[in-house]
């Protein structure tokens, strides 16, 4: 391999640090900057604080993206739930990922070793492997562990968020299984922070044979191992305390420590079976004490007919998901259908939407209502719905029998916050107009 090729492969495997805040990644962050990894220009990168003296290695873009990401979903930060398996139909999922792409591309142009660290990448692993694969890259991935209860310990002691306390350990679960199963049949290693700030020469070695044994010199890898130190071991609680917990914390822990202990054997899958069980283990337990909500299940269409208001009603229970919809209409040819999809404040998804009436099929033409705004984004229209009567159909002038349409309903804080800004948006709009008329 010529140095040109090699200096091409290797920009095409950057290093991503994975695993739960507060557990070494920023630890790991700084030791690949030894090593000579370009984690970001320090402008981009999220700025060193009381909480993080040495810096945290995130850049300030890609965090601010991952927190859309999870907002789209109806998640943040302290409350992650798993991605949905039809993630990719979400509304925006392309242009997100795309964004995504041009960080990390720009960041990373004319790099021939760069990685990036942003915890939240662990539980958005799904669309960051789609992103991976379409820019053809070969990263390796780096698990930092600790022990749950030090970190929770770490999270009251050192964060503006001490209140949420406990929950912290019911993340990390998420977070380390989310890692040790995204990364399946890539180039990985598990570094468990306790050990590793007490020796880190082994860890770092390993990491440097993972990505190429040829590519670093004594003196850099020297620098790397002695930017840590044995006192950053803060908060330490002992592992007898896990026994108060869920046995499935504990288990996963342990089998962390395993993959760690036997690096070849994790990179080679045999660990994969465990960490599956343990998956599906995490998931009863969450969807066990995972509040439910119960959406309204009606859907309310109203229309004039011989110079009398008439209505019907057919249940649709949304899912957060896509979903196919088929609602019988009883209104005559021509008539204005006016439909209330949804009980609440929502955004109110279409991507296809049809009339049938006997082996006929005609696409459907909805209008927005007084209470709604319809827009086309990505190929899909959306109803940003904030009452009643947001959606208008005009039937055509022949007699159908049925609406079919695929819709998204989100309506969860994140999609209201929207629905607001849109308000708030066209309300300054319309403010603005109003100022220059009467000039």
């Amino acid at each position: 391999m010529t140095n040109s090729q090699r200096t091409d492969a290797l920009s095409k495997r950057p290093v991503v640090v994975l695993g739960m805040f507060r557990s070494g990644t920023s630890c790991v962050a700084s030791c690949l900057s030894k090593l000579g990894f370009h984690l970001g220009d320090e402008d981009a990168l999220f700025p060193p604080d009381a909480y993080n003296p040495g810096g945290y290695y995130e850049i300030k873009d890609l965090m601010r993206l991952n927190w859309r990401i999870l907002a789209s979903f109806g998640m943040q930060h302290f409350r992650i739930e798993e991605i949905p398996e039809d993630w990719v139909e979400f509304p925006g999922m392309g242009t997100l990922i795309g964004e995504a792409s041009n960080i990390l591309k720009g960041m990373s142009a004319g790099k021939e070793r760069w990685g990036w660290k942003e915890p939240q990448t662990s539980v958005l692993m799904p669309l960051y492997r789609h992103m991976i694969q379409a820019n053809g890259w070969d990263p390796v991935y780096v698990i930092c562990v600790r022990n749950p209860l030090d970190v929770c310990a770490s999270q009251r002691s050192h964060s503006p968020l001490p209140h949420i306390g406990e929950r912290v350990v019911g993340l990390w679960l998420h977070y380390t299984l989310s890692a040790l199963r995204e990364t399946k049949g890539a180039k990985r290693i598990v570094i468990p922070y306790d050990r590793f700030v007490s020796e880190p020469r082994p860890y770092l070695g390993r990491l440097a044979d993972l990505i190429d044994p040829r590519l670093f010199s004594d003196a850099e890898l020297e620098s790397a191992v002695g930017q840590v130190r044995s006192d950053w071991r803060h908060n330490r609680q002992p592992e007898s305390g896990l026994a108060e917990w869920p046995e499935l914390v504990g288990d996963t822990f342990s089998l962390a420590q395993d993959c760690a202990n036997a690096p070849i054997a994790f990179q080679n899958g045999e660990f994969d079976s465990q960490v599956d069980t343990l998956w599906v283990r995490w998931r009863r337990l969450r969807d066990m004490v995972r509040t439910t909500a119960i959406p309204t299940g009606r859907f309310v269409m109203t229309w004039t007919e011989n110079g009398m208001s008439r209505s019907d009603e057919a249940p649709m229970i949304p899912t957060g998901h896509w979903q196919t919809i088929s609602i019988p209409i009883k209104a005559p040819p021509s008539s204005l259908v006016h439909i209330d999809p949804y009980q609440t404040p929502c955004l109110f998804w279409i991507r296809r939407a049809v009339l049938r009436g006997g082996p006929q099929e005609f696409s459907a033409e909805l209008r927005p209502g007084r209470t709604g705004m319809l827009s086309p984004v990505e190929g899909n229209r959306r109803l940003v719905v904030w009452g009643p009567d947001p959606l208008i159909l005009a039937l055509p002038n022949v007699k159908v029998e049925e609406l079919e349409m695929d819709v998204l309903v989100q309506s969860h804080p994140n999609a209201l916050n929207e629905v607001i800004s849109v308000l708030r948006s066209n309300l300054e709009f319309v403010v603005k107009k109003l100022n220059q008329a009467s000039r």
